[in-house]
């Protein structure tokens, strides 16, 4: 997406200098909001068809017949050459020179003190780091990739762009109608699927000329403008690095006297006192933590009552549900399931008919032997004393409720 330039003399004025001689402001003035379906179908219609027919420069869109010559766009943009100027980049490009004293005199124009190509391993140059280049070069390459010949990437700047990148610093003339038209023509006929649209902008102002209605988008708004701030954040010297160099290291701070080393008294852990009942206390209620021994006889109790569950399933399947098969009889559930080192609980069960328990149902429930181990607790504990008979006659009532229900 395109650029709009916002420079004063005072903020870059080697630049605008340079810019306002060309008379290029309309070329960093005209960046408004592009529609994006347009600039899509712009593209697809401008294709080359036959290769060996020349250029023509035009495309289709919503029926209207789109024109980007290099004079249409010169029009455009206020950037027509004067009678009898001829592009002294394209000149510049044509004339036969060594290609050594060619790149030799392009770094000495847009390069800094030891900035230089990058070569490949046969010498040939490709393209220059954008740390290597002077910081009024790098205004101009930002305009140059973003508003001339469009390109993806900013840390550096390829053969061909700094071309246009010299013949700028130099004071050349350029066609500027005759570059942008070829590069869209070359965006068109790219091959690369996804390769990004350059000059959005540009082309929906030529299609709203030529009467295509561009106001439903969606849009795309133009990149941050080349004002003082961005040219303070990334047009300014930066450290010098050259290709497969490592940056050059910061300089070395001499070592300070380190200062002497004070002991510093080391705090005392806190006196942790033998633990006790845990009282957890709460804004409304106090809840006492009860011992490991009342703790298991609940967990018994808690086991007793899903074996009785699991009992009480059986013999109502076997009443009900003759065709239910569990995965499991009555015997290797007791065993699988018995407490450690007790032996099983219910007698009744694996697999016996229902008339064991139709002739249990009316049996009264066996009495619950107290824990001979919970009682010496709770009489050592008095806050225990007060939390045993209520676990086991909670136990109690649910066993009972459990054989009333058979």
């Amino acid at each position: 997406m395109e650029r709009r330039v916002s420079l004063k003399p005072e903020e870059a004025s080697e630049f605008v200098a340079e810019y306002t001689r060309r008379r290029w402001e309309r070329l960093g003035s005209y960046p408004e909001p592009a529609n994006i379906a347009i600039v899509r179908e712009f593209y697809a219609n401008a294709v080359t068809i036959d290769e060996d027919a020349p250029t023509t420069y035009t495309s289709y869109v919503r029926g209207h017949t789109i024109s980007f010559t290099p004079a249409t766009i010169n029009e455009f943009l206020r950037t027509t050459l004067e009678p009898g100027q001829r592009c002294e980049y394209s000149q510049f490009l044509n004339t036969p020179m060594p290609t050594d004293i060619r790149h030799t005199q392009i770094e000495e124009a847009v390069c800094r003190e030891g900035g230089r190509y990058h070569r490949s391993t046969q010498g040939l140059p490709l393209h220059i780091k954008r740390t290597n280049l002077l910081p009024v070069a790098k205004i101009w390459m930002t305009l140059i990739r973003s508003n001339l010949a469009p390109v993806d990437h900013a840390s550096d700047i390829h053969l061909n762009r700094s071309y246009i990148l010299f013949s700028i610093l130099t004071g050349k003339r350029i066609d500027v109608g005759a570059l942008i038209a070829k590069e869209i023509q070359s965006c068109a006929d790219s091959t690369i699927g996804n390769a990004k649209l350059g000059h959005p902008s540009l082309i929906t102002h030529l299609c709203r000329r030529t009467g295509v209605d561009t106001s439903v988008g969606p849009f795309e708004r133009p990149r941050q403008s080349i004002d003082a701030r961005y040219v303070s954040a990334h047009c300014q010297l930066s450290p010098l690095v050259h290709e497969g160099e490592a940056p050059a290291a910061a300089p070395e701070v001499p070592p300070q006297a380190e200062a002497p080393e004070i002991p510093l008294p080391q705090p005392q852990a806190p006196e942790i006192p033998p633990p006790q009942h845990q009282v957890l206390e709460t804004p409304s209620q106090q809840t006492t933590v009860i011992s490991p021994v009342v703790f298991d006889t609940a967990m018994q109790m808690i086991f007793r009552a899903q074996r009785m569950i699991m009992d009480t399933i059986r013999a109502h399947a076997a009443v009900t549900a003759l065709d239910l098969q569990f995965p499991y009889s009555m015997e290797e559930f007791s065993t699988t399931t018995t407490w450690p080192g007790v032996q099983a609980i219910f007698e009744r069960g694996g697999g016996e008919p229902a008339a064991v328990f139709e002739d249990r149902a009316a049996d009264t429930e066996p009495e619950v032997q107290p824990d001979v181990e919970v009682e010496r607790e709770a009489a050592r504990d008095p806050i225990l004393a007060d939390t045993v008979d209520p676990v086991l006659q909670s136990s109690e009532d649910h066993q009972s409720r459990a054989f009333e229900y058979i």
